[in-house]
């Protein structure tokens, strides 16, 4: 493990220790669940750019294929759908957020276009 990784890991157990009720696994799945439920497209437009944003500060320095954001980005939202790419995560970091982000990804992009259309009134 690479002492990015190492810093990163120890960040999170530390946050964890010091406010578990904002850094708890329940809590985590109860807003990830809602949020998905009540605003679908927020939801997968937070995790397109958490996720580009996370991808590209693990991967810019050692991925010869990220160079920029907007590479990241490309990463994250085709990991999101057709789940092709000419980029592959090269940290343990990199490989944590796609692991994520190819597991919830597709359901959650999903979600976007499952529900019915708001009413119109008057017409």
């Amino acid at each position: 493990m690479d002492k990015r990784t190492e810093s990163t890991l120890a960040l999170l157990a530390l946050g964890a220790a010091a406010a578990p009720e904002i850094f708890s696994v329940d809590r985590v799945k109860r807003e990830i669940l809602t949020r998905g439920r009540e605003a679908p497209m927020d939801a997968a437009l937070s995790m397109i750019a958490a996720g580009a944003l996370l991808f590209y500060l693990a991967e810019k320095e050692v991925n010869p294929r990220v160079n920029s954001l907007g590479d990241a980005f490309v990463f994250v939202s085709t990991c999101m759908s057709v789940g092709y790419s000419d980029i592959f995560a090269k940290t343990e970091a990199g490989k944590a957020i796609a692991t994520v982000v190819m597991t919830f990804g597709p359901a959650l992009a999903a979600t976007m276009f499952d529900r019915a259309p708001p009413a119109v009134e008057g017409g």
